[in-house]
């Protein structure tokens, strides 16, 4: 509902517009009429002169928390005002808006009064009534007709004229007093009220004495109205014929405007550069961006048997709560990321903002869509660059301090063992110096393939930098068996015209209290006595 509560002030019911702790936050100037005089700036001290709320005062329901309690978007009871004239009346109508409520008002004190309980608590009081063909409760039905805000005529047989209340006098701008009719002869009234509708079809209705007849009218003065036709009896013998007219103005203008927002809606998403959707469980509407971006046409995405369909397994969870949110009315806006699948079984990546709207009268879920899948592409090239060593292709050192950082973490908690190995490869200069760049490049990337193919996929392998490497090695592995198998296996195989490649190992296991630096400063510390105790071998400080 909009929340240009000015609107309200045409209507002639009072009307009232209440926050979350119970303060009027809009009043129209019926109720403002209605409740003159009254003090405070709650809703119970203005209509009831309480001063707490209702549901604290015993067997007086307040149907605002009831609402509230039982989760509901609208709800109606007849309420007992306690007012200076004593015990009033009236039915209480109220709808969420947001964190508001929408109270409306409707007098009925002299209805209670004139007709009996059941007749005030059916869906239709007035129809239910006047179907039922009671000579006894017609001068109850008059008393009852004066106090409502439909406008009604009622005729006998003879086409007389025997009751019109204020409301269809005003309806229809008449000049004549409603307490004034009785047996009407002049038949001018009734022409005057005809001539706005289509006398044929009321004519065929009065002839084939069909229950009930209904349209929408427009009149001539712009008014709105909804027209029903009911065969009644005046009396105990004579038929009659009552006609009850209501202004659905502003309701009419409302509804045309909503039409005319869903039609411009549909050109805009249409035109859109993003997808657009419309869902409950399934699709109810998609753009054709949206369709053309998963390969679907229109149709098939509105025929599948859910939205969930379209969504990448390992995203289904987290979409089927969001939906779940939404059928509830939850209007929490959400943005995220998600893949889905095309027709073709495609992933795409997609960027995804959703929040809960009403469609036709339910809860629905509306989101945008936008297609990232280059985007994540770009991202995930980044961040290899990012993480990666441009010339072996393994970790860098930014990357692997991050892998070290959370296996202390591990370590600490759950008290894993883990090891690391920190090795340089023996007389690398002098192998740039005598066969120049290129030649020492091949050999980084030599030994980082010979390394890769003596550990386990689960350790992590970075270059630490110029010709040093490090090997970070879980779950307690002997670290010094792996380092001395590594030794081994370039020492052996590894050349460069008449000279053999060789490589130093530090090796060290975390202890408790470990800090990153702490770990690699022992691992350096082994790797300075392998070099200094004559290189190509592995010394260990624990």
């Amino acid at each position: 509902m909009s929340k240009d509560y000015e609107q309200f002030n045409k209507i002639k019911e009072p009307i009232m517009v209440i926050d979350k702790d119970y303060n009027i936050i809009f009043i129209n100037e019926t109720a403002k009429q209605e409740y003159e005089g009254r003090q405070g700036t709650k809703c119970y001290q203005v209509s009831y002169n309480f001063d707490k709320p209702c549901w604290e005062h015993a067997e007086h329901p307040c149907p605002k928390k009831i609402m509230e309690d039982k989760n509901l978007q609208k709800f109606n009871v007849i309420h007992e005002h306690f007012t200076e004239n004593g015990k009033e009346y009236f039915e209480v109508r109220i709808y969420k808006d947001g964190e508001n409520t929408i109270e409306f008002h409707l007098n009925i004190t002299n209805v209670i009064k004139s007709i009996k309980q059941d007749v005030i608590n059916s869906d239709n009081p007035i129809i239910k009534e006047l179907q039922h063909q009671i000579d006894v409760v017609f001068k109850q039905f008059i008393n009852l007709l004066k106090n409502i805000h439909f406008g009604v005529m009622i005729e006998n047989e003879k086409r007389e004229v025997v009751f019109v209340n204020k409301p269809f006098v005003e309806i229809f701008n008449l000049n004549i007093n409603p307490e004034e009719i009785n047996h009407l002869q002049d038949k001018e009234l009734f022409r005057q009220i005809s001539s706005f509708f289509k006398n044929d079809d009321i004519e065929e209705y009065i002839t084939k004495n069909k229950p009930v007849y209904n349209e929408i009218v427009h009149l001539n003065n712009g008014k709105v109205l909804n027209q029903t036709f009911i065969p009644i009896y005046v009396d105990s013998e004579n038929k009659g014929y009552a006609w009850i007219f209501e202004d659905i103005t502003e309701k009419y203008k409302l509804e045309q405007e909503l039409k005319e927002s869903e039609e411009k809606f549909r050109v805009l998403a249409e035109v859109a550069p993003v997808g657009i959707f419309i869902q409950k469980v399934k699709f109810i509407y998609v753009n054709k961006t949206f369709a053309d971006m998963l390969e679907y046409s229109i149709d098939e995405l509105l025929n599948l048997e859910s939205v969930l369909q379209i969504v990448h397994p390992d995203f289904r969870e987290k979409v089927k709560k969001i939906v779940q949110e939404r059928l509830q009315g939850i209007k929490e806006i959400h943005r995220y990321e998600i893949k889905l699948l095309t027709k073709t079984g495609k992933e795409k990546w997609v960027e995804v903002s959703s929040s809960a709207t009403k469609y036709k009268g339910e809860n629905v879920g509306i989101g945008f869509v936008l297609d990232i899948t280059q985007r994540k592409e770009w991202e995930q090239k980044l961040e290899k660059l990012a993480t990666t060593d441009g010339l072996t292709g393994i970790l860098n050192r930014y990357a692997f301090n991050k892998f070290l950082e959370e296996e202390i973490y591990r370590a600490e908690r759950y008290g894993t063992k883990f090891s690391i190995i920190l090795f340089d490869i023996d007389n690398f200069k002098k192998i740039n110096d005598t066969y120049g760049h290129l030649t020492g490049d091949e050999v980084l990337k030599e030994t980082v393939n010979i390394v890769k193919k003596q550990i386990r996929k689960s350790d992590v392998f970075a270059r630490w930098g110029g010709e040093e490497f490090i090997i970070l090695l879980p779950n307690g592995t002997d670290a010094v068996e792996v380092a001395e198998k590594i030794r081994k296996t370039i020492a052996n195989s590894f050349f460069i015209g008449p000279e053999k490649i060789t490589v130093s190992f530090g090796v060290t296991s975390f202890k408790e209290g470990d800090t990153i630096n702490s770990i690699i400063k022992r691992a350096d510390q082994a790797l300075y006595l392998a070099k200094e105790n004559g290189k190509n071998r592995v010394e260990y400080v624990g």
